[in-house]
């Protein structure tokens, strides 16, 4: 923050900017991931995090308030895929004993 050349307020606007998108989408991210379905919910996610990170160095010559969108954005959707892990995790693990293996092996990968 401090090479950019930007104050207080411009860094408390980035680091709070992510979850301005990623807050307001929980229960309106789970019904739209129904709605669509998880795999194109996560599928999207996957492309704007991948496109948001490019943008992200040259967003930042531009100024914070470029870049706090671009998060602001990637935190959208990032709220949204949360939701549709679930969803085909619930889905896709064993009953019984093995469903709290695989719950723990997905923690540790």
């Amino acid at each position: 923050m401090a090479a950019q050349g930007w104050g207080a307020s411009e860094t408390a606007m980035l680091i709070g900017s992510f979850a301005i998108g990623y807050v307001p989408v929980q229960i309106p991210g789970s019904l739209l991931a129904q709605r669509i379905g998880e795999k194109r919910m996560i599928s999207a996610n996957l492309l704007v995090q991948t496109v948001g990170c490019f943008l992200l160095p040259p967003l930042a010559k531009l100024g914070a308030l470029p870049l706090s969108v671009c998060l602001a954005v990637m935190g959208t959707f990032q709220g949204c895929r949360v939701f549709a892990n679930n969803a085909i995790s619930a889905r896709w693990m064993p009953d019984g004993l093995e469903r709290i293996w695989v719950q723990q092996a997905q923690q540790w990968v």
